[in-house]
């Protein structure tokens, strides 16, 4: 009897170390699922990255091709692209003009020459009127008005260049000394001993004044 007993209890103590391990590896087993890591996988997909503040975005074209480093060139007056090989007309910060006096003292009644200089300061070619309908010389004193090439008569004679950048052309008249205004209603009289300032305009671009003077 007792013997009996004996292999009773062995027997129930092994099905509950059988039991016990069953279990332990039966969870074990549902932790590490496929279907645990798909689903965790899921989630860690539908995240979204966050976008990198340093790589912007490409700048769209009409045809879909990189963005090309060469300036189109546009019509200052339209701004409408002009065709590959045209000249297009100088904008007035495209030139610099500088007048001046040939000498820097005159005798009065003397005839002073006065000049200017038209340059393209730009980086392209461009088309100029550099004829005398486009450009004028004014002399005056203390801000007063002495006398300008237009007074007496201005001409209608255009000449339409092409200058290349850093190009440079020049003009000049002889002024006869003499004090006039606008429409030449007198001869005008012969202007004073002073220090008188001459610029000179091409179309809206405008010289600094350059300085001379008259002396007895």
């Amino acid at each position: 009897m007792v013997y009996w007993l004996r292999r009773a209890s062995i027997a129930v103590v092994a099905l509950v170390v059988i039991i016990g391990l069953w279990w332990l590896l039966g969870s074990r087993g549902s932790a590490d699922s496929p279907t645990s890591a798909a689903s965790t996988g899921a989630v860690a997909s539908a995240a979204p990255s966050a976008p990198s503040s340093l790589a912007p975005m490409p700048t769209p074209t009409a045809s879909g091709d990189a963005l090309s480093s060469a300036p189109e060139a546009v019509d200052p007056a339209s701004g409408e692209a002009a065709a590959p090989g045209e000249i297009l007309d100088c904008k007035n910060s495209d030139i610099s003009v500088v007048a001046f006096a040939e000498k820097d003292s005159y005798k009065v009644g003397a005839k002073p020459v006065l000049r200017m200089t038209i340059q393209n300061i730009s980086d392209v070619a461009c088309k100029r009127d550099v004829g005398p309908k486009a450009n004028s010389l004014e002399v005056t004193s203390g801000g007063y008005h002495v006398w300008s090439s237009d007074d007496c008569g201005s001409s209608d004679q255009s000449k339409i260049i092409t200058l290349q950048p850093g190009k440079k052309v020049g003009t000049g008249i002889e002024w006869n000394g003499k004090v006039t205004t606008k429409g030449c209603p007198t001869k005008g009289t012969d202007a004073k001993p002073g220090r008188y300032q001459v610029t000179g305009k091409n179309l809206k671009s405008k010289s600094p004044a350059g300085n001379f003077s008259l002396t007895k």
